[in-house]
């Protein structure tokens, strides 16, 4: 009687732990490429067709062709704030949000959030949020690390970010602080 629950027992464990998540269907993306900023405290690591663009305030790690050319596919930023406040990450994540349907909604009627939650990534905690406006679907990331708040912005047309989803996942799977 005993081994038979042990068996039950260590059948349940095996199946739970080969479960799959939707991350476990992605398609796996060659990320060939490493960025690193000692200063800002991360690396992460990107595809091969991207590039780095230090230009502006927001570090642009672009497929190709920025989002500012009309034709682009997808586009990716980091932006790194101070947290001269101590903002925890719920309360970081909350204003973020809000200053998106500000600025977003009063620019662009359509704005909407799709979803939103949490994960941790390299045990990190992070929050997370899919929200459209006009031809474009975003999904942002929240971090919070030492004294800097980080969002890596995801942004591609509405018709191709679903089939974008996985690389844009494998990428921020990467992402790691400094010590």
């Amino acid at each position: 009687m005993l081994s038979l629950r042990v068996f039950k027992l260590i059948f349940l464990l095996l199946i739970i732990g080969c479960s799959t998540s939707k991350d476990d269907n992605c398609p796996t993306y060659a990320l060939t490429n490493s960025y690193s900023n000692k200063e800002l405290d991360f690396s992460i690591d990107l595809p091969g067709d991207y590039i780095v663009d230090k230009s502006s305030d927001v570090l642009a790690l672009s497929s190709v062709k920025p989002a500012s050319d009309k034709n682009y596919i997808e586009s990716c930023g980091v932006r790194v704030h101070q947290n001269n406040l101590n903002f925890k990450l719920e309360e970081f994540y909350q204003l973020a949000l809000l200053a998106d349907e500000k600025d977003y909604g009063e620019i662009h009627d359509n704005y909407q959030v799709h979803k939103k939650g949490d994960r941790i990534i390299n045990s990190n905690d992070s929050r997370w949020a899919i929200y459209s406006y006009d031809d474009e679907k975003v999904l942002s990331y929240f971090f919070v690390y030492r004294q800097n708040m980080y969002r890596v912005m995801f942004l591609s047309k509405k018709e191709h970010f679903d089939s974008l989803e996985c690389k844009y996942k494998q990428i921020i799977n990467s992402i790691d602080f400094l010590q």
